[in-house]
């Protein structure tokens, strides 16, 4: 029964015992505009470093210190759901394996990417809301012209604080897939793949007051920052 039951949720990418879905997603969503955006507008040139990141945590899912390194590069979250998921498999006598590939051609598809105004850093993305998204438009003017509109309006000061965040959703291929016993494995398979921008806390205050003359990167990212991912073929809902 509890086999049967893990079965079933596996067959579901909205119900997974661990965050990743064996079969993954064969037809992933791109979007050209936001990919765009993420080249010219945040100067992100080297957009193979997520696909190394999603590698990487998947690669040491059987390692000793696994949730020492996730809790580094993850959502608090989001370990959470390995932890769980991980001791499920384990007390039904079910292994759990990353296979490298070496032929395999990855691969990294930008889907979506939206700006979210006071989160703290700190804490999960899943257990707080911001004050106020913004999500990409069908124009790329229209939403430069939008974000700039919010950012220099010195009301906003007060509602929405000085705290800009970076959400962005790609699917990646890779080299590395996770072989759960009584499952096929579906290496080719693209996976949902969910970041954070997670700045120096330092450069979170007085964007309203600087953002005169700023360019869009130097806004959103700053100088110094790091990737977390916070979501795996969406395992978490919020």
């Amino acid at each position: 029964m509890f086999l049967k039951r893990i079965a079933s949720s596996f067959s579901k990418s909205h119900h997974l015992v661990i965050p990743y879905y064996n079969k993954g997603y064969q037809t992933p969503i791109y979007n050209g505009l936001v990919a765009d955006l993420v080249k010219d507008g945040l100067k992100i040139k080297d957009v193979d470093g997520f696909i190394y990141a999603f590698n990487n945590v998947i690669a040491s899912i059987n390692h000793e210190d696994f949730k020492e390194f996730a809790n580094k590069t993850c959502d608090s979250e989001l370990v959470k759901g390995f932890e769980t998921g991980l001791k499920r498999l384990q007390d039904n006598n079910q292994f759990i394996q990353p296979i490298y590939d070496p032929e395999i051609e990855e691969e990294i598809i930008i889907s979506d990417i939206t700006f979210c105004f006071e989160l703290n850093d700190q804490e999960s993305y899943y257990l707080q809301k911001p004050l106020f998204k913004l999500e990409f438009s069908q124009s790329k003017l229209e939403f430069y012209n939008s974000l700039i509109k919010i950012l220099k309006n010195p009301l906003n000061q007060f509602r929405f604080g000085p705290k800009l965040t970076l959400i962005l959703d790609c699917f990646i291929k890779c080299k590395t897939s996770i072989k759960i016993q009584n499952f096929d494995l579906h290496p080719y398979a693209y996976h949902a793949v969910k970041f954070q921008a997670i700045k120096q806390e330092s450069q979170n205050t007085n964007i309203f007051g600087g953002v005169i003359g700023l360019s869009v990167d130097q806004m959103v990212l700053g100088q110094n920052y790091n990737w977390r991912i916070i979501n795996i073929d969406n395992f978490l809902k919020r």
